[in-house]
């Protein structure tokens, strides 16, 4: 009964709060970014996604299957959690990590600047996306996935969004909370692991993902505007982490018994 209860708190989170998005497709009213639009063009320095037939393709294949054992268990459900892109369903999905309970009220500073940076993510995999075209995991094997997919989001696999987003939030925070760092690059890993739990992205997505996100930041770092609201941020982490009140040490413990172990090696 007791796991029930905190699986269902975990579940929770981020359900309230100023609604930044929506859970599939560009979040509005996320705000402009801070790089113009063709500041990176991934598809110069991602490699290709895996070609038909391939070991990597096949493995590709395999991951998605043996995930569909998740379907209805405690993890696809944390999964389908990790999809809704709401700036505070984000923000709280890293509170644990973190060691205190963000919210963009709490953290105005941060959440306008995630906000943005976000944009810059979208931007960067709208030059991807439709110029690798890789079909999603159900549109080559049956399987349940923990949202429904558009004809059009069918080909948009490669990299994976969320993953590149989760990873920069990962990132980012890991820069304003140093101490946090090992939680927090565990909780980013996990976000992007949840693509697969859902079904809707292929293993090798979240590995690109994950490199977009990252070479964002990296360019972001190069805008002055960027790197002056990054140091505002430090400033406003440092009292809020001061003041905050920690999150429940029980709750945490089930999410990382939940989420650390990667669901597919």
């Amino acid at each position: 009964m007791r796991t029930a209860v905190l699986l269902a708190s975990l579940l929770s989170l981020g359900a309230s709060g100023l609604a930044f998005g929506q859970a599939m497709g560009p979040p509005s009213p996320f705000l402009p970014g801070y790089l113009p639009k063709d500041a990176l063009d991934e598809t110069r320095f991602l490699p290709a996604p895996p070609v038909e037939g391939s070991p990597r393709y096949e493995a590709d294949r395999a991951i998605f299957r043996d995930t569909r054992a998740f379907v209805g268990d405690p993890r696809f459900e944390a999964a389908t959690a990790d999809a809704e892109e709401t700036l505070p369903a984000v923000m709280a999905r890293y509170s644990c990590a973190l060691g205190a309970e963000a919210t963009p009220q709490r953290l105005p500073v941060l959440a306008r600047l995630t906000a943005k940076a976000f944009s810059d993510v979208y931007a960067a995999n709208d030059v991807g996306k439709p110029f690798y075209k890789r079909v999603r995991p159900p549109g080559i094997d049956p399987g349940q996935t923990c949202h429904p997919l558009t004809a059009a989001d069918m080909t948009r696999d490669y990299p994976s969004g969320h993953a590149s987003r989760g990873w920069l939030f990962a990132l980012l925070l890991t820069e304003l909370a140093p101490d946090r760092a090992d939680a927090l690059l565990t909780r980013g890993r996990s976000f992007g692991e949840s693509r697969v739990v859902c079904g809707v992205h292929n293993a090798s997505a979240i590995e690109a993902g994950r490199v977009v996100g990252a070479s964002v930041l990296a360019r972001l770092h190069g805008d002055p505007v960027f790197r002056d609201d990054l140091q505002a941020a430090r400033a406003e982490m440092t009292v809020f982490r001061a003041a905050a009140t920690p999150p429940d040490p029980a709750l945490c413990a089930a999410q990382a018994a939940l989420l650390e172990p990667s669901p597919f090696r």
